[in-house]
């Protein structure tokens, strides 16, 4: 595993001196700090936890300390300003965000729920493959430079150096699409869709906005601006349900982004401010541009597909993404 290797990592702690007053080592260069491992004695012996970056935890602290220390070089210290900020006055505790655990039988287990861009660029600096993230693998994957070795990657996989799972059953289900129940599942919608697809032809770009409006602020409100896609897809469920098919088209344009169906293209075109807004789809392209784009999105939501089983380290991406069992319960990438 190249650097993250058990005997690499031990060499170093028989090599350097750690950061002073801790167990930490510097991974590459010392000045960098962010780039470490530290030393662990547990039950079981000697294991490295290898960081990137930092965690940062708020903790409350009275209002005297705070004034006390309000300005200080180094205290951080701070006073609520948001409504989502959970105390009043608190402080923050900086730590090293541990990415994997390097063991003393030379596994690795990964240990963060994400990685960010500078986490994969890190790890792939570091074990001498390339980590990543992908849509079609689900989330974070690794791969060797060779091109042989392709696997999915999540909280607690513990892997020994040739990448096979340590302690654990792990099984990868590459999805394909099942062409009946697809085409049964695009055949409803085309028929939910036939009345707001008519309704629609009949309408000018004015009238459709008016309607559009009145839409959201009945299912959202007036005054809000942000409106989530996971929601609009779900109001647009509900409504087909119920019957009221158009309201549910309008409700799935705002959830797929078709041209113009945004909340500031929206308001923009009928505020007068801007009245020509170019990229407004025309009424009568509303339910065939909803069409073409709609499909990867049912696929994704009711998951018309076949599944078949593949080697955990030879995954080929699939654009409807894969699953994994892990001792028989489903883990997220």
């Amino acid at each position: 595993m190249s650097k993250l290797d058990f005997k690499n990592l031990a060499s170093k702690v028989r090599s350097i001196d750690p950061y002073r007053g801790t167990m930490r080592y510097p991974m590459d260069n010392r000045s960098n700090r962010q780039n470490i491992f530290e030393l662990v004695e547990t039950d079981k012996g000697i294991e490295f936890h290898v960081s990137h970056g930092y965690s940062y935890t708020q903790k409350p602290i009275s209002k005297e300390r705070f004034e006390m220390l309000d300005g200080v070089r180094g205290a951080r210290v701070y006073k609520k300003e948001h409504d989502h900020e959970q105390f009043e006055y608190y402080t923050t505790d900086v730590t090293p965000r541990v990415l994997c655990i390097v063991r003393s039988d030379n596994t690795l287990e990964y240990v963060t729920n994400s990685f960010y861009q500078g986490d994969n660029m890190k790890m792939t600096d570091w074990m001498g493959g390339y980590q990543y993230d992908s849509y079609r693998m689900s989330g974070t994957a690794y791969h060797d430079f060779s091109g042989k070795l392709n696997h999915p990657v999540f909280k607690g996989l513990r892997i020994d150096e040739n990448h096979n799972p340590v302690g654990m059953n792990v099984q990868v289900f590459r999805r394909t699409v099942n062409r009946k129940r697809s085409k049964d599942l695009m055949a409803s919608y085309k028929e939910k869709f036939k009345s707001p697809d008519a309704m629609l032809k009949c309408m000018d770009t004015d009238t459709m906005i008016v309607s559009i409006k009145d839409i959201l602020e009945e299912h959202f409100g007036e005054d809000n601006k942000y409106l989530s896609n996971h929601e609009c897809f779900a109001i647009a469920e509900r409504m087909f349900a119920e019957g009221n098919n158009f309201d549910g088209v309008i409700l799935h344009g705002m959830a797929q982004g078709i041209q113009g169906f945004n909340r500031w293209a929206i308001d923009s075109f009928t505020s007068g401010n801007n009245r020509g807004y170019y990229r407004m789809i025309e009424p009568k392209n509303v339910v065939p541009r909803l069409m073409a784009c709609m499909a990867k999105k049912l696929y994704k939501e009711y998951k018309p597909f076949d599944e078949e089983e593949v080697d955990f380290k030879r995954v080929k991406p699939c654009q409807w993404g894969i699953r994994v069992v892990v001792d028989g319960k489903e883990v997220i990438s």
